[in-house]
């Protein structure tokens, strides 16, 4: 009798510890092949879009003056790397192309001159929303990364956006000043 509760004890033991092994090999195969996933859809992403977008980005910033704007030609390439891979885009970024090119036709409504190429991102929410993302996918992609965008998170990013947007009106002001001087 006893024989038997001992040997039907170690079935029972036996049978909980192959249903736990199984289980906990199921959730960690599991979570490898969503972290793989993750990853792969994160390099992707970075290959895809924000690199290419970074590189037109940097492409056109003047040595000197520093960023004050995407130009119109610029903006166009960058809203079609958008739209080319808008699959796999976040929303976030979607609803800035929507947003420049609505302003984009507004722009072409109020001024005709074809001479004219207007500047878009003055108020750096843009690249400052780029920046983050770019050194994010980075940082998940196990690539070099900067990492003053997650020591002080958001609020080192809007100190020097201001600083640099006050930078920038200053120069633009002496800028605007010696070209209205006649001599």
């Amino acid at each position: 009798m006893k024989n038997d509760i001992n040997i039907t004890f170690e079935i029972i033991k036996i049978i909980l510890t192959a249903a736990l092994a199984g289980f906990f090999t199921y959730w960690i195969t599991f979570k490898k092949e969503r972290e793989d996933k993750r990853y792969h859809a994160n390099k992707e992403l970075l290959e895809k879009v924000y690199a290419p977008i970074m590189k037109t980005i940097s492409e056109s910033i003047f040595p000197g003056d520093g960023y004050e704007g995407i130009r119109e030609s610029d903006l166009n390439v960058i809203i079609k790397l958008i739209d080319d891979n808008s699959h796999i885009v976040d929303p976030r970024l979607d609803s800035f192309a929507w947003r420049y090119k609505e302003d984009m036709v507004h722009d072409h409504r109020i001024n005709n001159d074809l001479r004219y190429e207007a500047t878009y991102d003055e108020d750096r929410v843009f690249i400052d929303y780029l920046n983050y993302r770019y050194n994010l996918l980075r940082k998940k992609t196990f690539l070099n990364y900067d990492s003053s965008y997650f020591f002080f998170g958001k609020t080192k990013i809007k100190i020097w956006s201001f600083i640099s947007q006050v930078k920038r009106r200053v120069r633009r002001i002496i800028r605007k000043l010696t070209k209205t001087k006649k001599y």
